[in-house]
């Protein structure tokens, strides 16, 4: 990894410029953390020990199921790693010599409407004493997961600038990051022990892997500032960006409303809520705020172009300007490309209205819920694990938009858990009365 560099290591970034970009805008904590994983790599600590025995337990094991039954994706799943260099790749038969190897399990996820995603098991455990790599590590000593903020921050946002701007469209957009976790890289030191084998294939992440206790802290740094910069950069100060990205900002369809159609709900400004503007009557910079990978922002049609200017500007400065013929762009245009910037838009999985003032859920999930809850019904007499687990998720998810369900959800999870004692309860009187009988 060392030899190679480049894209296995990012060295391309240009970390000084970014710390001095980051100089007046970013606590000095930020500014330590960003050169810490930059410069040092993830994540900042790793202590464990495996013997050989653990690890030809996982070797003999191999992947998941998932993964055996669906090789076609898995290998256009890597053939993608391979090619924007998260990954590098070598015969299966050396791992038995690679000094600190440890061999994770693979899966798959394949969810309708999204990517198929490679998991990577980093926390199954094959046996009572056996000892996988995410013990040794721990998210308490990465940095902090801040996140699960941006989406009710940026419903606040919406909320204070229909205060300022009672009779005028709200446009809602985000943009995300292509390969997220991967832009983050590992200290050459310690990759090996996030490898794995398949197809016969050693496989040695050079990125931070996607189910890894360590990864969604080690990317806070750089969602923050990102944050940081697109909003230092969504003012009229910086307003040549958008000529700068005019090529890229042209591509997207604005819904631009007719005036018939101009009905808005209004918001009350209140102690905590007062609007945009500054005591100077000044109007404020575009705030961002990133769910993860997922940069949201709102402002009115003016100013939209201004912060997506300055959103497409940021990445480029924190993950490095595009140089399309070595390497991955590091913004998805995904959503530059193909979404239209309107006042109503989903976001997260919901569907935000900043006319009605309103966030509810898609046509589509409400469908999807509806006629899950018709299988659950007074006839019913079973249920796998998958399928519970399967609609509690639906539940937790719809809550977002209903918090009357988190009171809803108490019953099948009680539902659960007198299922699992009465299991319990039979396994143990199974055991009893024939100690040698094989309990299915």
């Amino acid at each position: 990894m060392r030899y190679v560099g480049n894209n296995y290591t990012a060295e391309y970034r240009d970390v000084p410029t970014l710390l001095k970009k980051l100089e007046d805008i970013a606590p000095d904590y930020l500014k330590k953390q960003i050169k810490d994983l930059f410069e040092v790599g993830a994540p900042t600590k790793i202590m464990g020990h495996s013997s050989r025995e653990n690890f030809l337990r996982y070797y003999d094991y191999g992947n998941h199921a998932s993964a055996l039954k669906t090789p076609d994706l898995i290998k256009k799943a890597l053939n993608k790693e391979h090619k924007y260099k998260y990954v590098m790749c070598f015969p299966g038969w050396i791992s038995r010599f690679v000094p600190h190897l440890h061999a994770t399990p693979q899966g798959i996820v394949i969810k309708p409407g999204k990517k198929d995603r490679i998991i990577f098991d980093a926390s199954i455990k094959l046996d009572y004493d056996s000892y996988c790599i995410n013990m040794a590590t721990d998210k308490n000593n990465e940095p902090d997961i801040l996140y699960g903020e941006a989406f009710m921050k940026h419903l606040i946002r919406i909320w204070n600038l229909r205060i300022s701007y009672p009779d005028q469209d709200i446009y809602v957009w985000d943009d995300d990051v292509s390969g997220a976790f991967r832009q983050g890289k590992y200290n050459p030191e310690i990759v090996a022990a996030f490898a794995f084998i398949i197809f016969n294939m050693l496989w040695i992440p050079c990125g931070m892997v996607f189910g890894s206790n360590t990864s969604p802290g080690n990317f806070e740094p750089i969602a923050m500032a990102r944050m940081l910069l697109a909003q230092h950069y969504s003012c009229d100060k910086f307003n040549s960006l958008k000529e700068k990205h005019k090529h890229i900002l042209d591509k997207v369809d604005f819904e631009y409303p007719l005036e018939a159609d101009k009905q808005y709900e209004q918001a009350i400004s209140d102690s905590k809520h007062k609007g945009v503007f500054t005591q100077n009557k000044q109007k404020d910079n575009t705030p961002h705020f990133m769910f993860v990978d997922d940069n949201d922002m709102a402002d009115i049609l003016p100013n939209i172009k201004q912060a997506m200017a300055g959103s497409i500007e940021s990445i480029f400065d924190v993950l490095g300007f595009p140089k399309i013929e070595v390497r991955r762009d590091p913004i998805s245009w995904d959503k530059y490309n193909q979404h239209k910037c309107s006042w109503r838009k989903d976001q997260l999985g919901l569907t935000i209205d900043t006319r009605q003032m309103t966030v509810e859920l898609p046509d589509k999930k409400l469908h999807d819920l509806t006629e899950m809850i018709s299988h659950w019904h007074s006839g019913r007499r079973s249920f796998t694990l998958l399928q519970i687990s399967r609609l509690l998720g639906k539940l937790e998810f719809a809550a977002n938009v209903a918090p009357w369900l988190r009171y809803q959800r108490a019953l099948p999870r009680a539902t659960i858990r007198d299922c699992f004692l009465i299991y319990l309860v039979l396994i143990r009187q199974s055991l009893v009365d024939k100690p040698y009988h094989s309990f299915h």
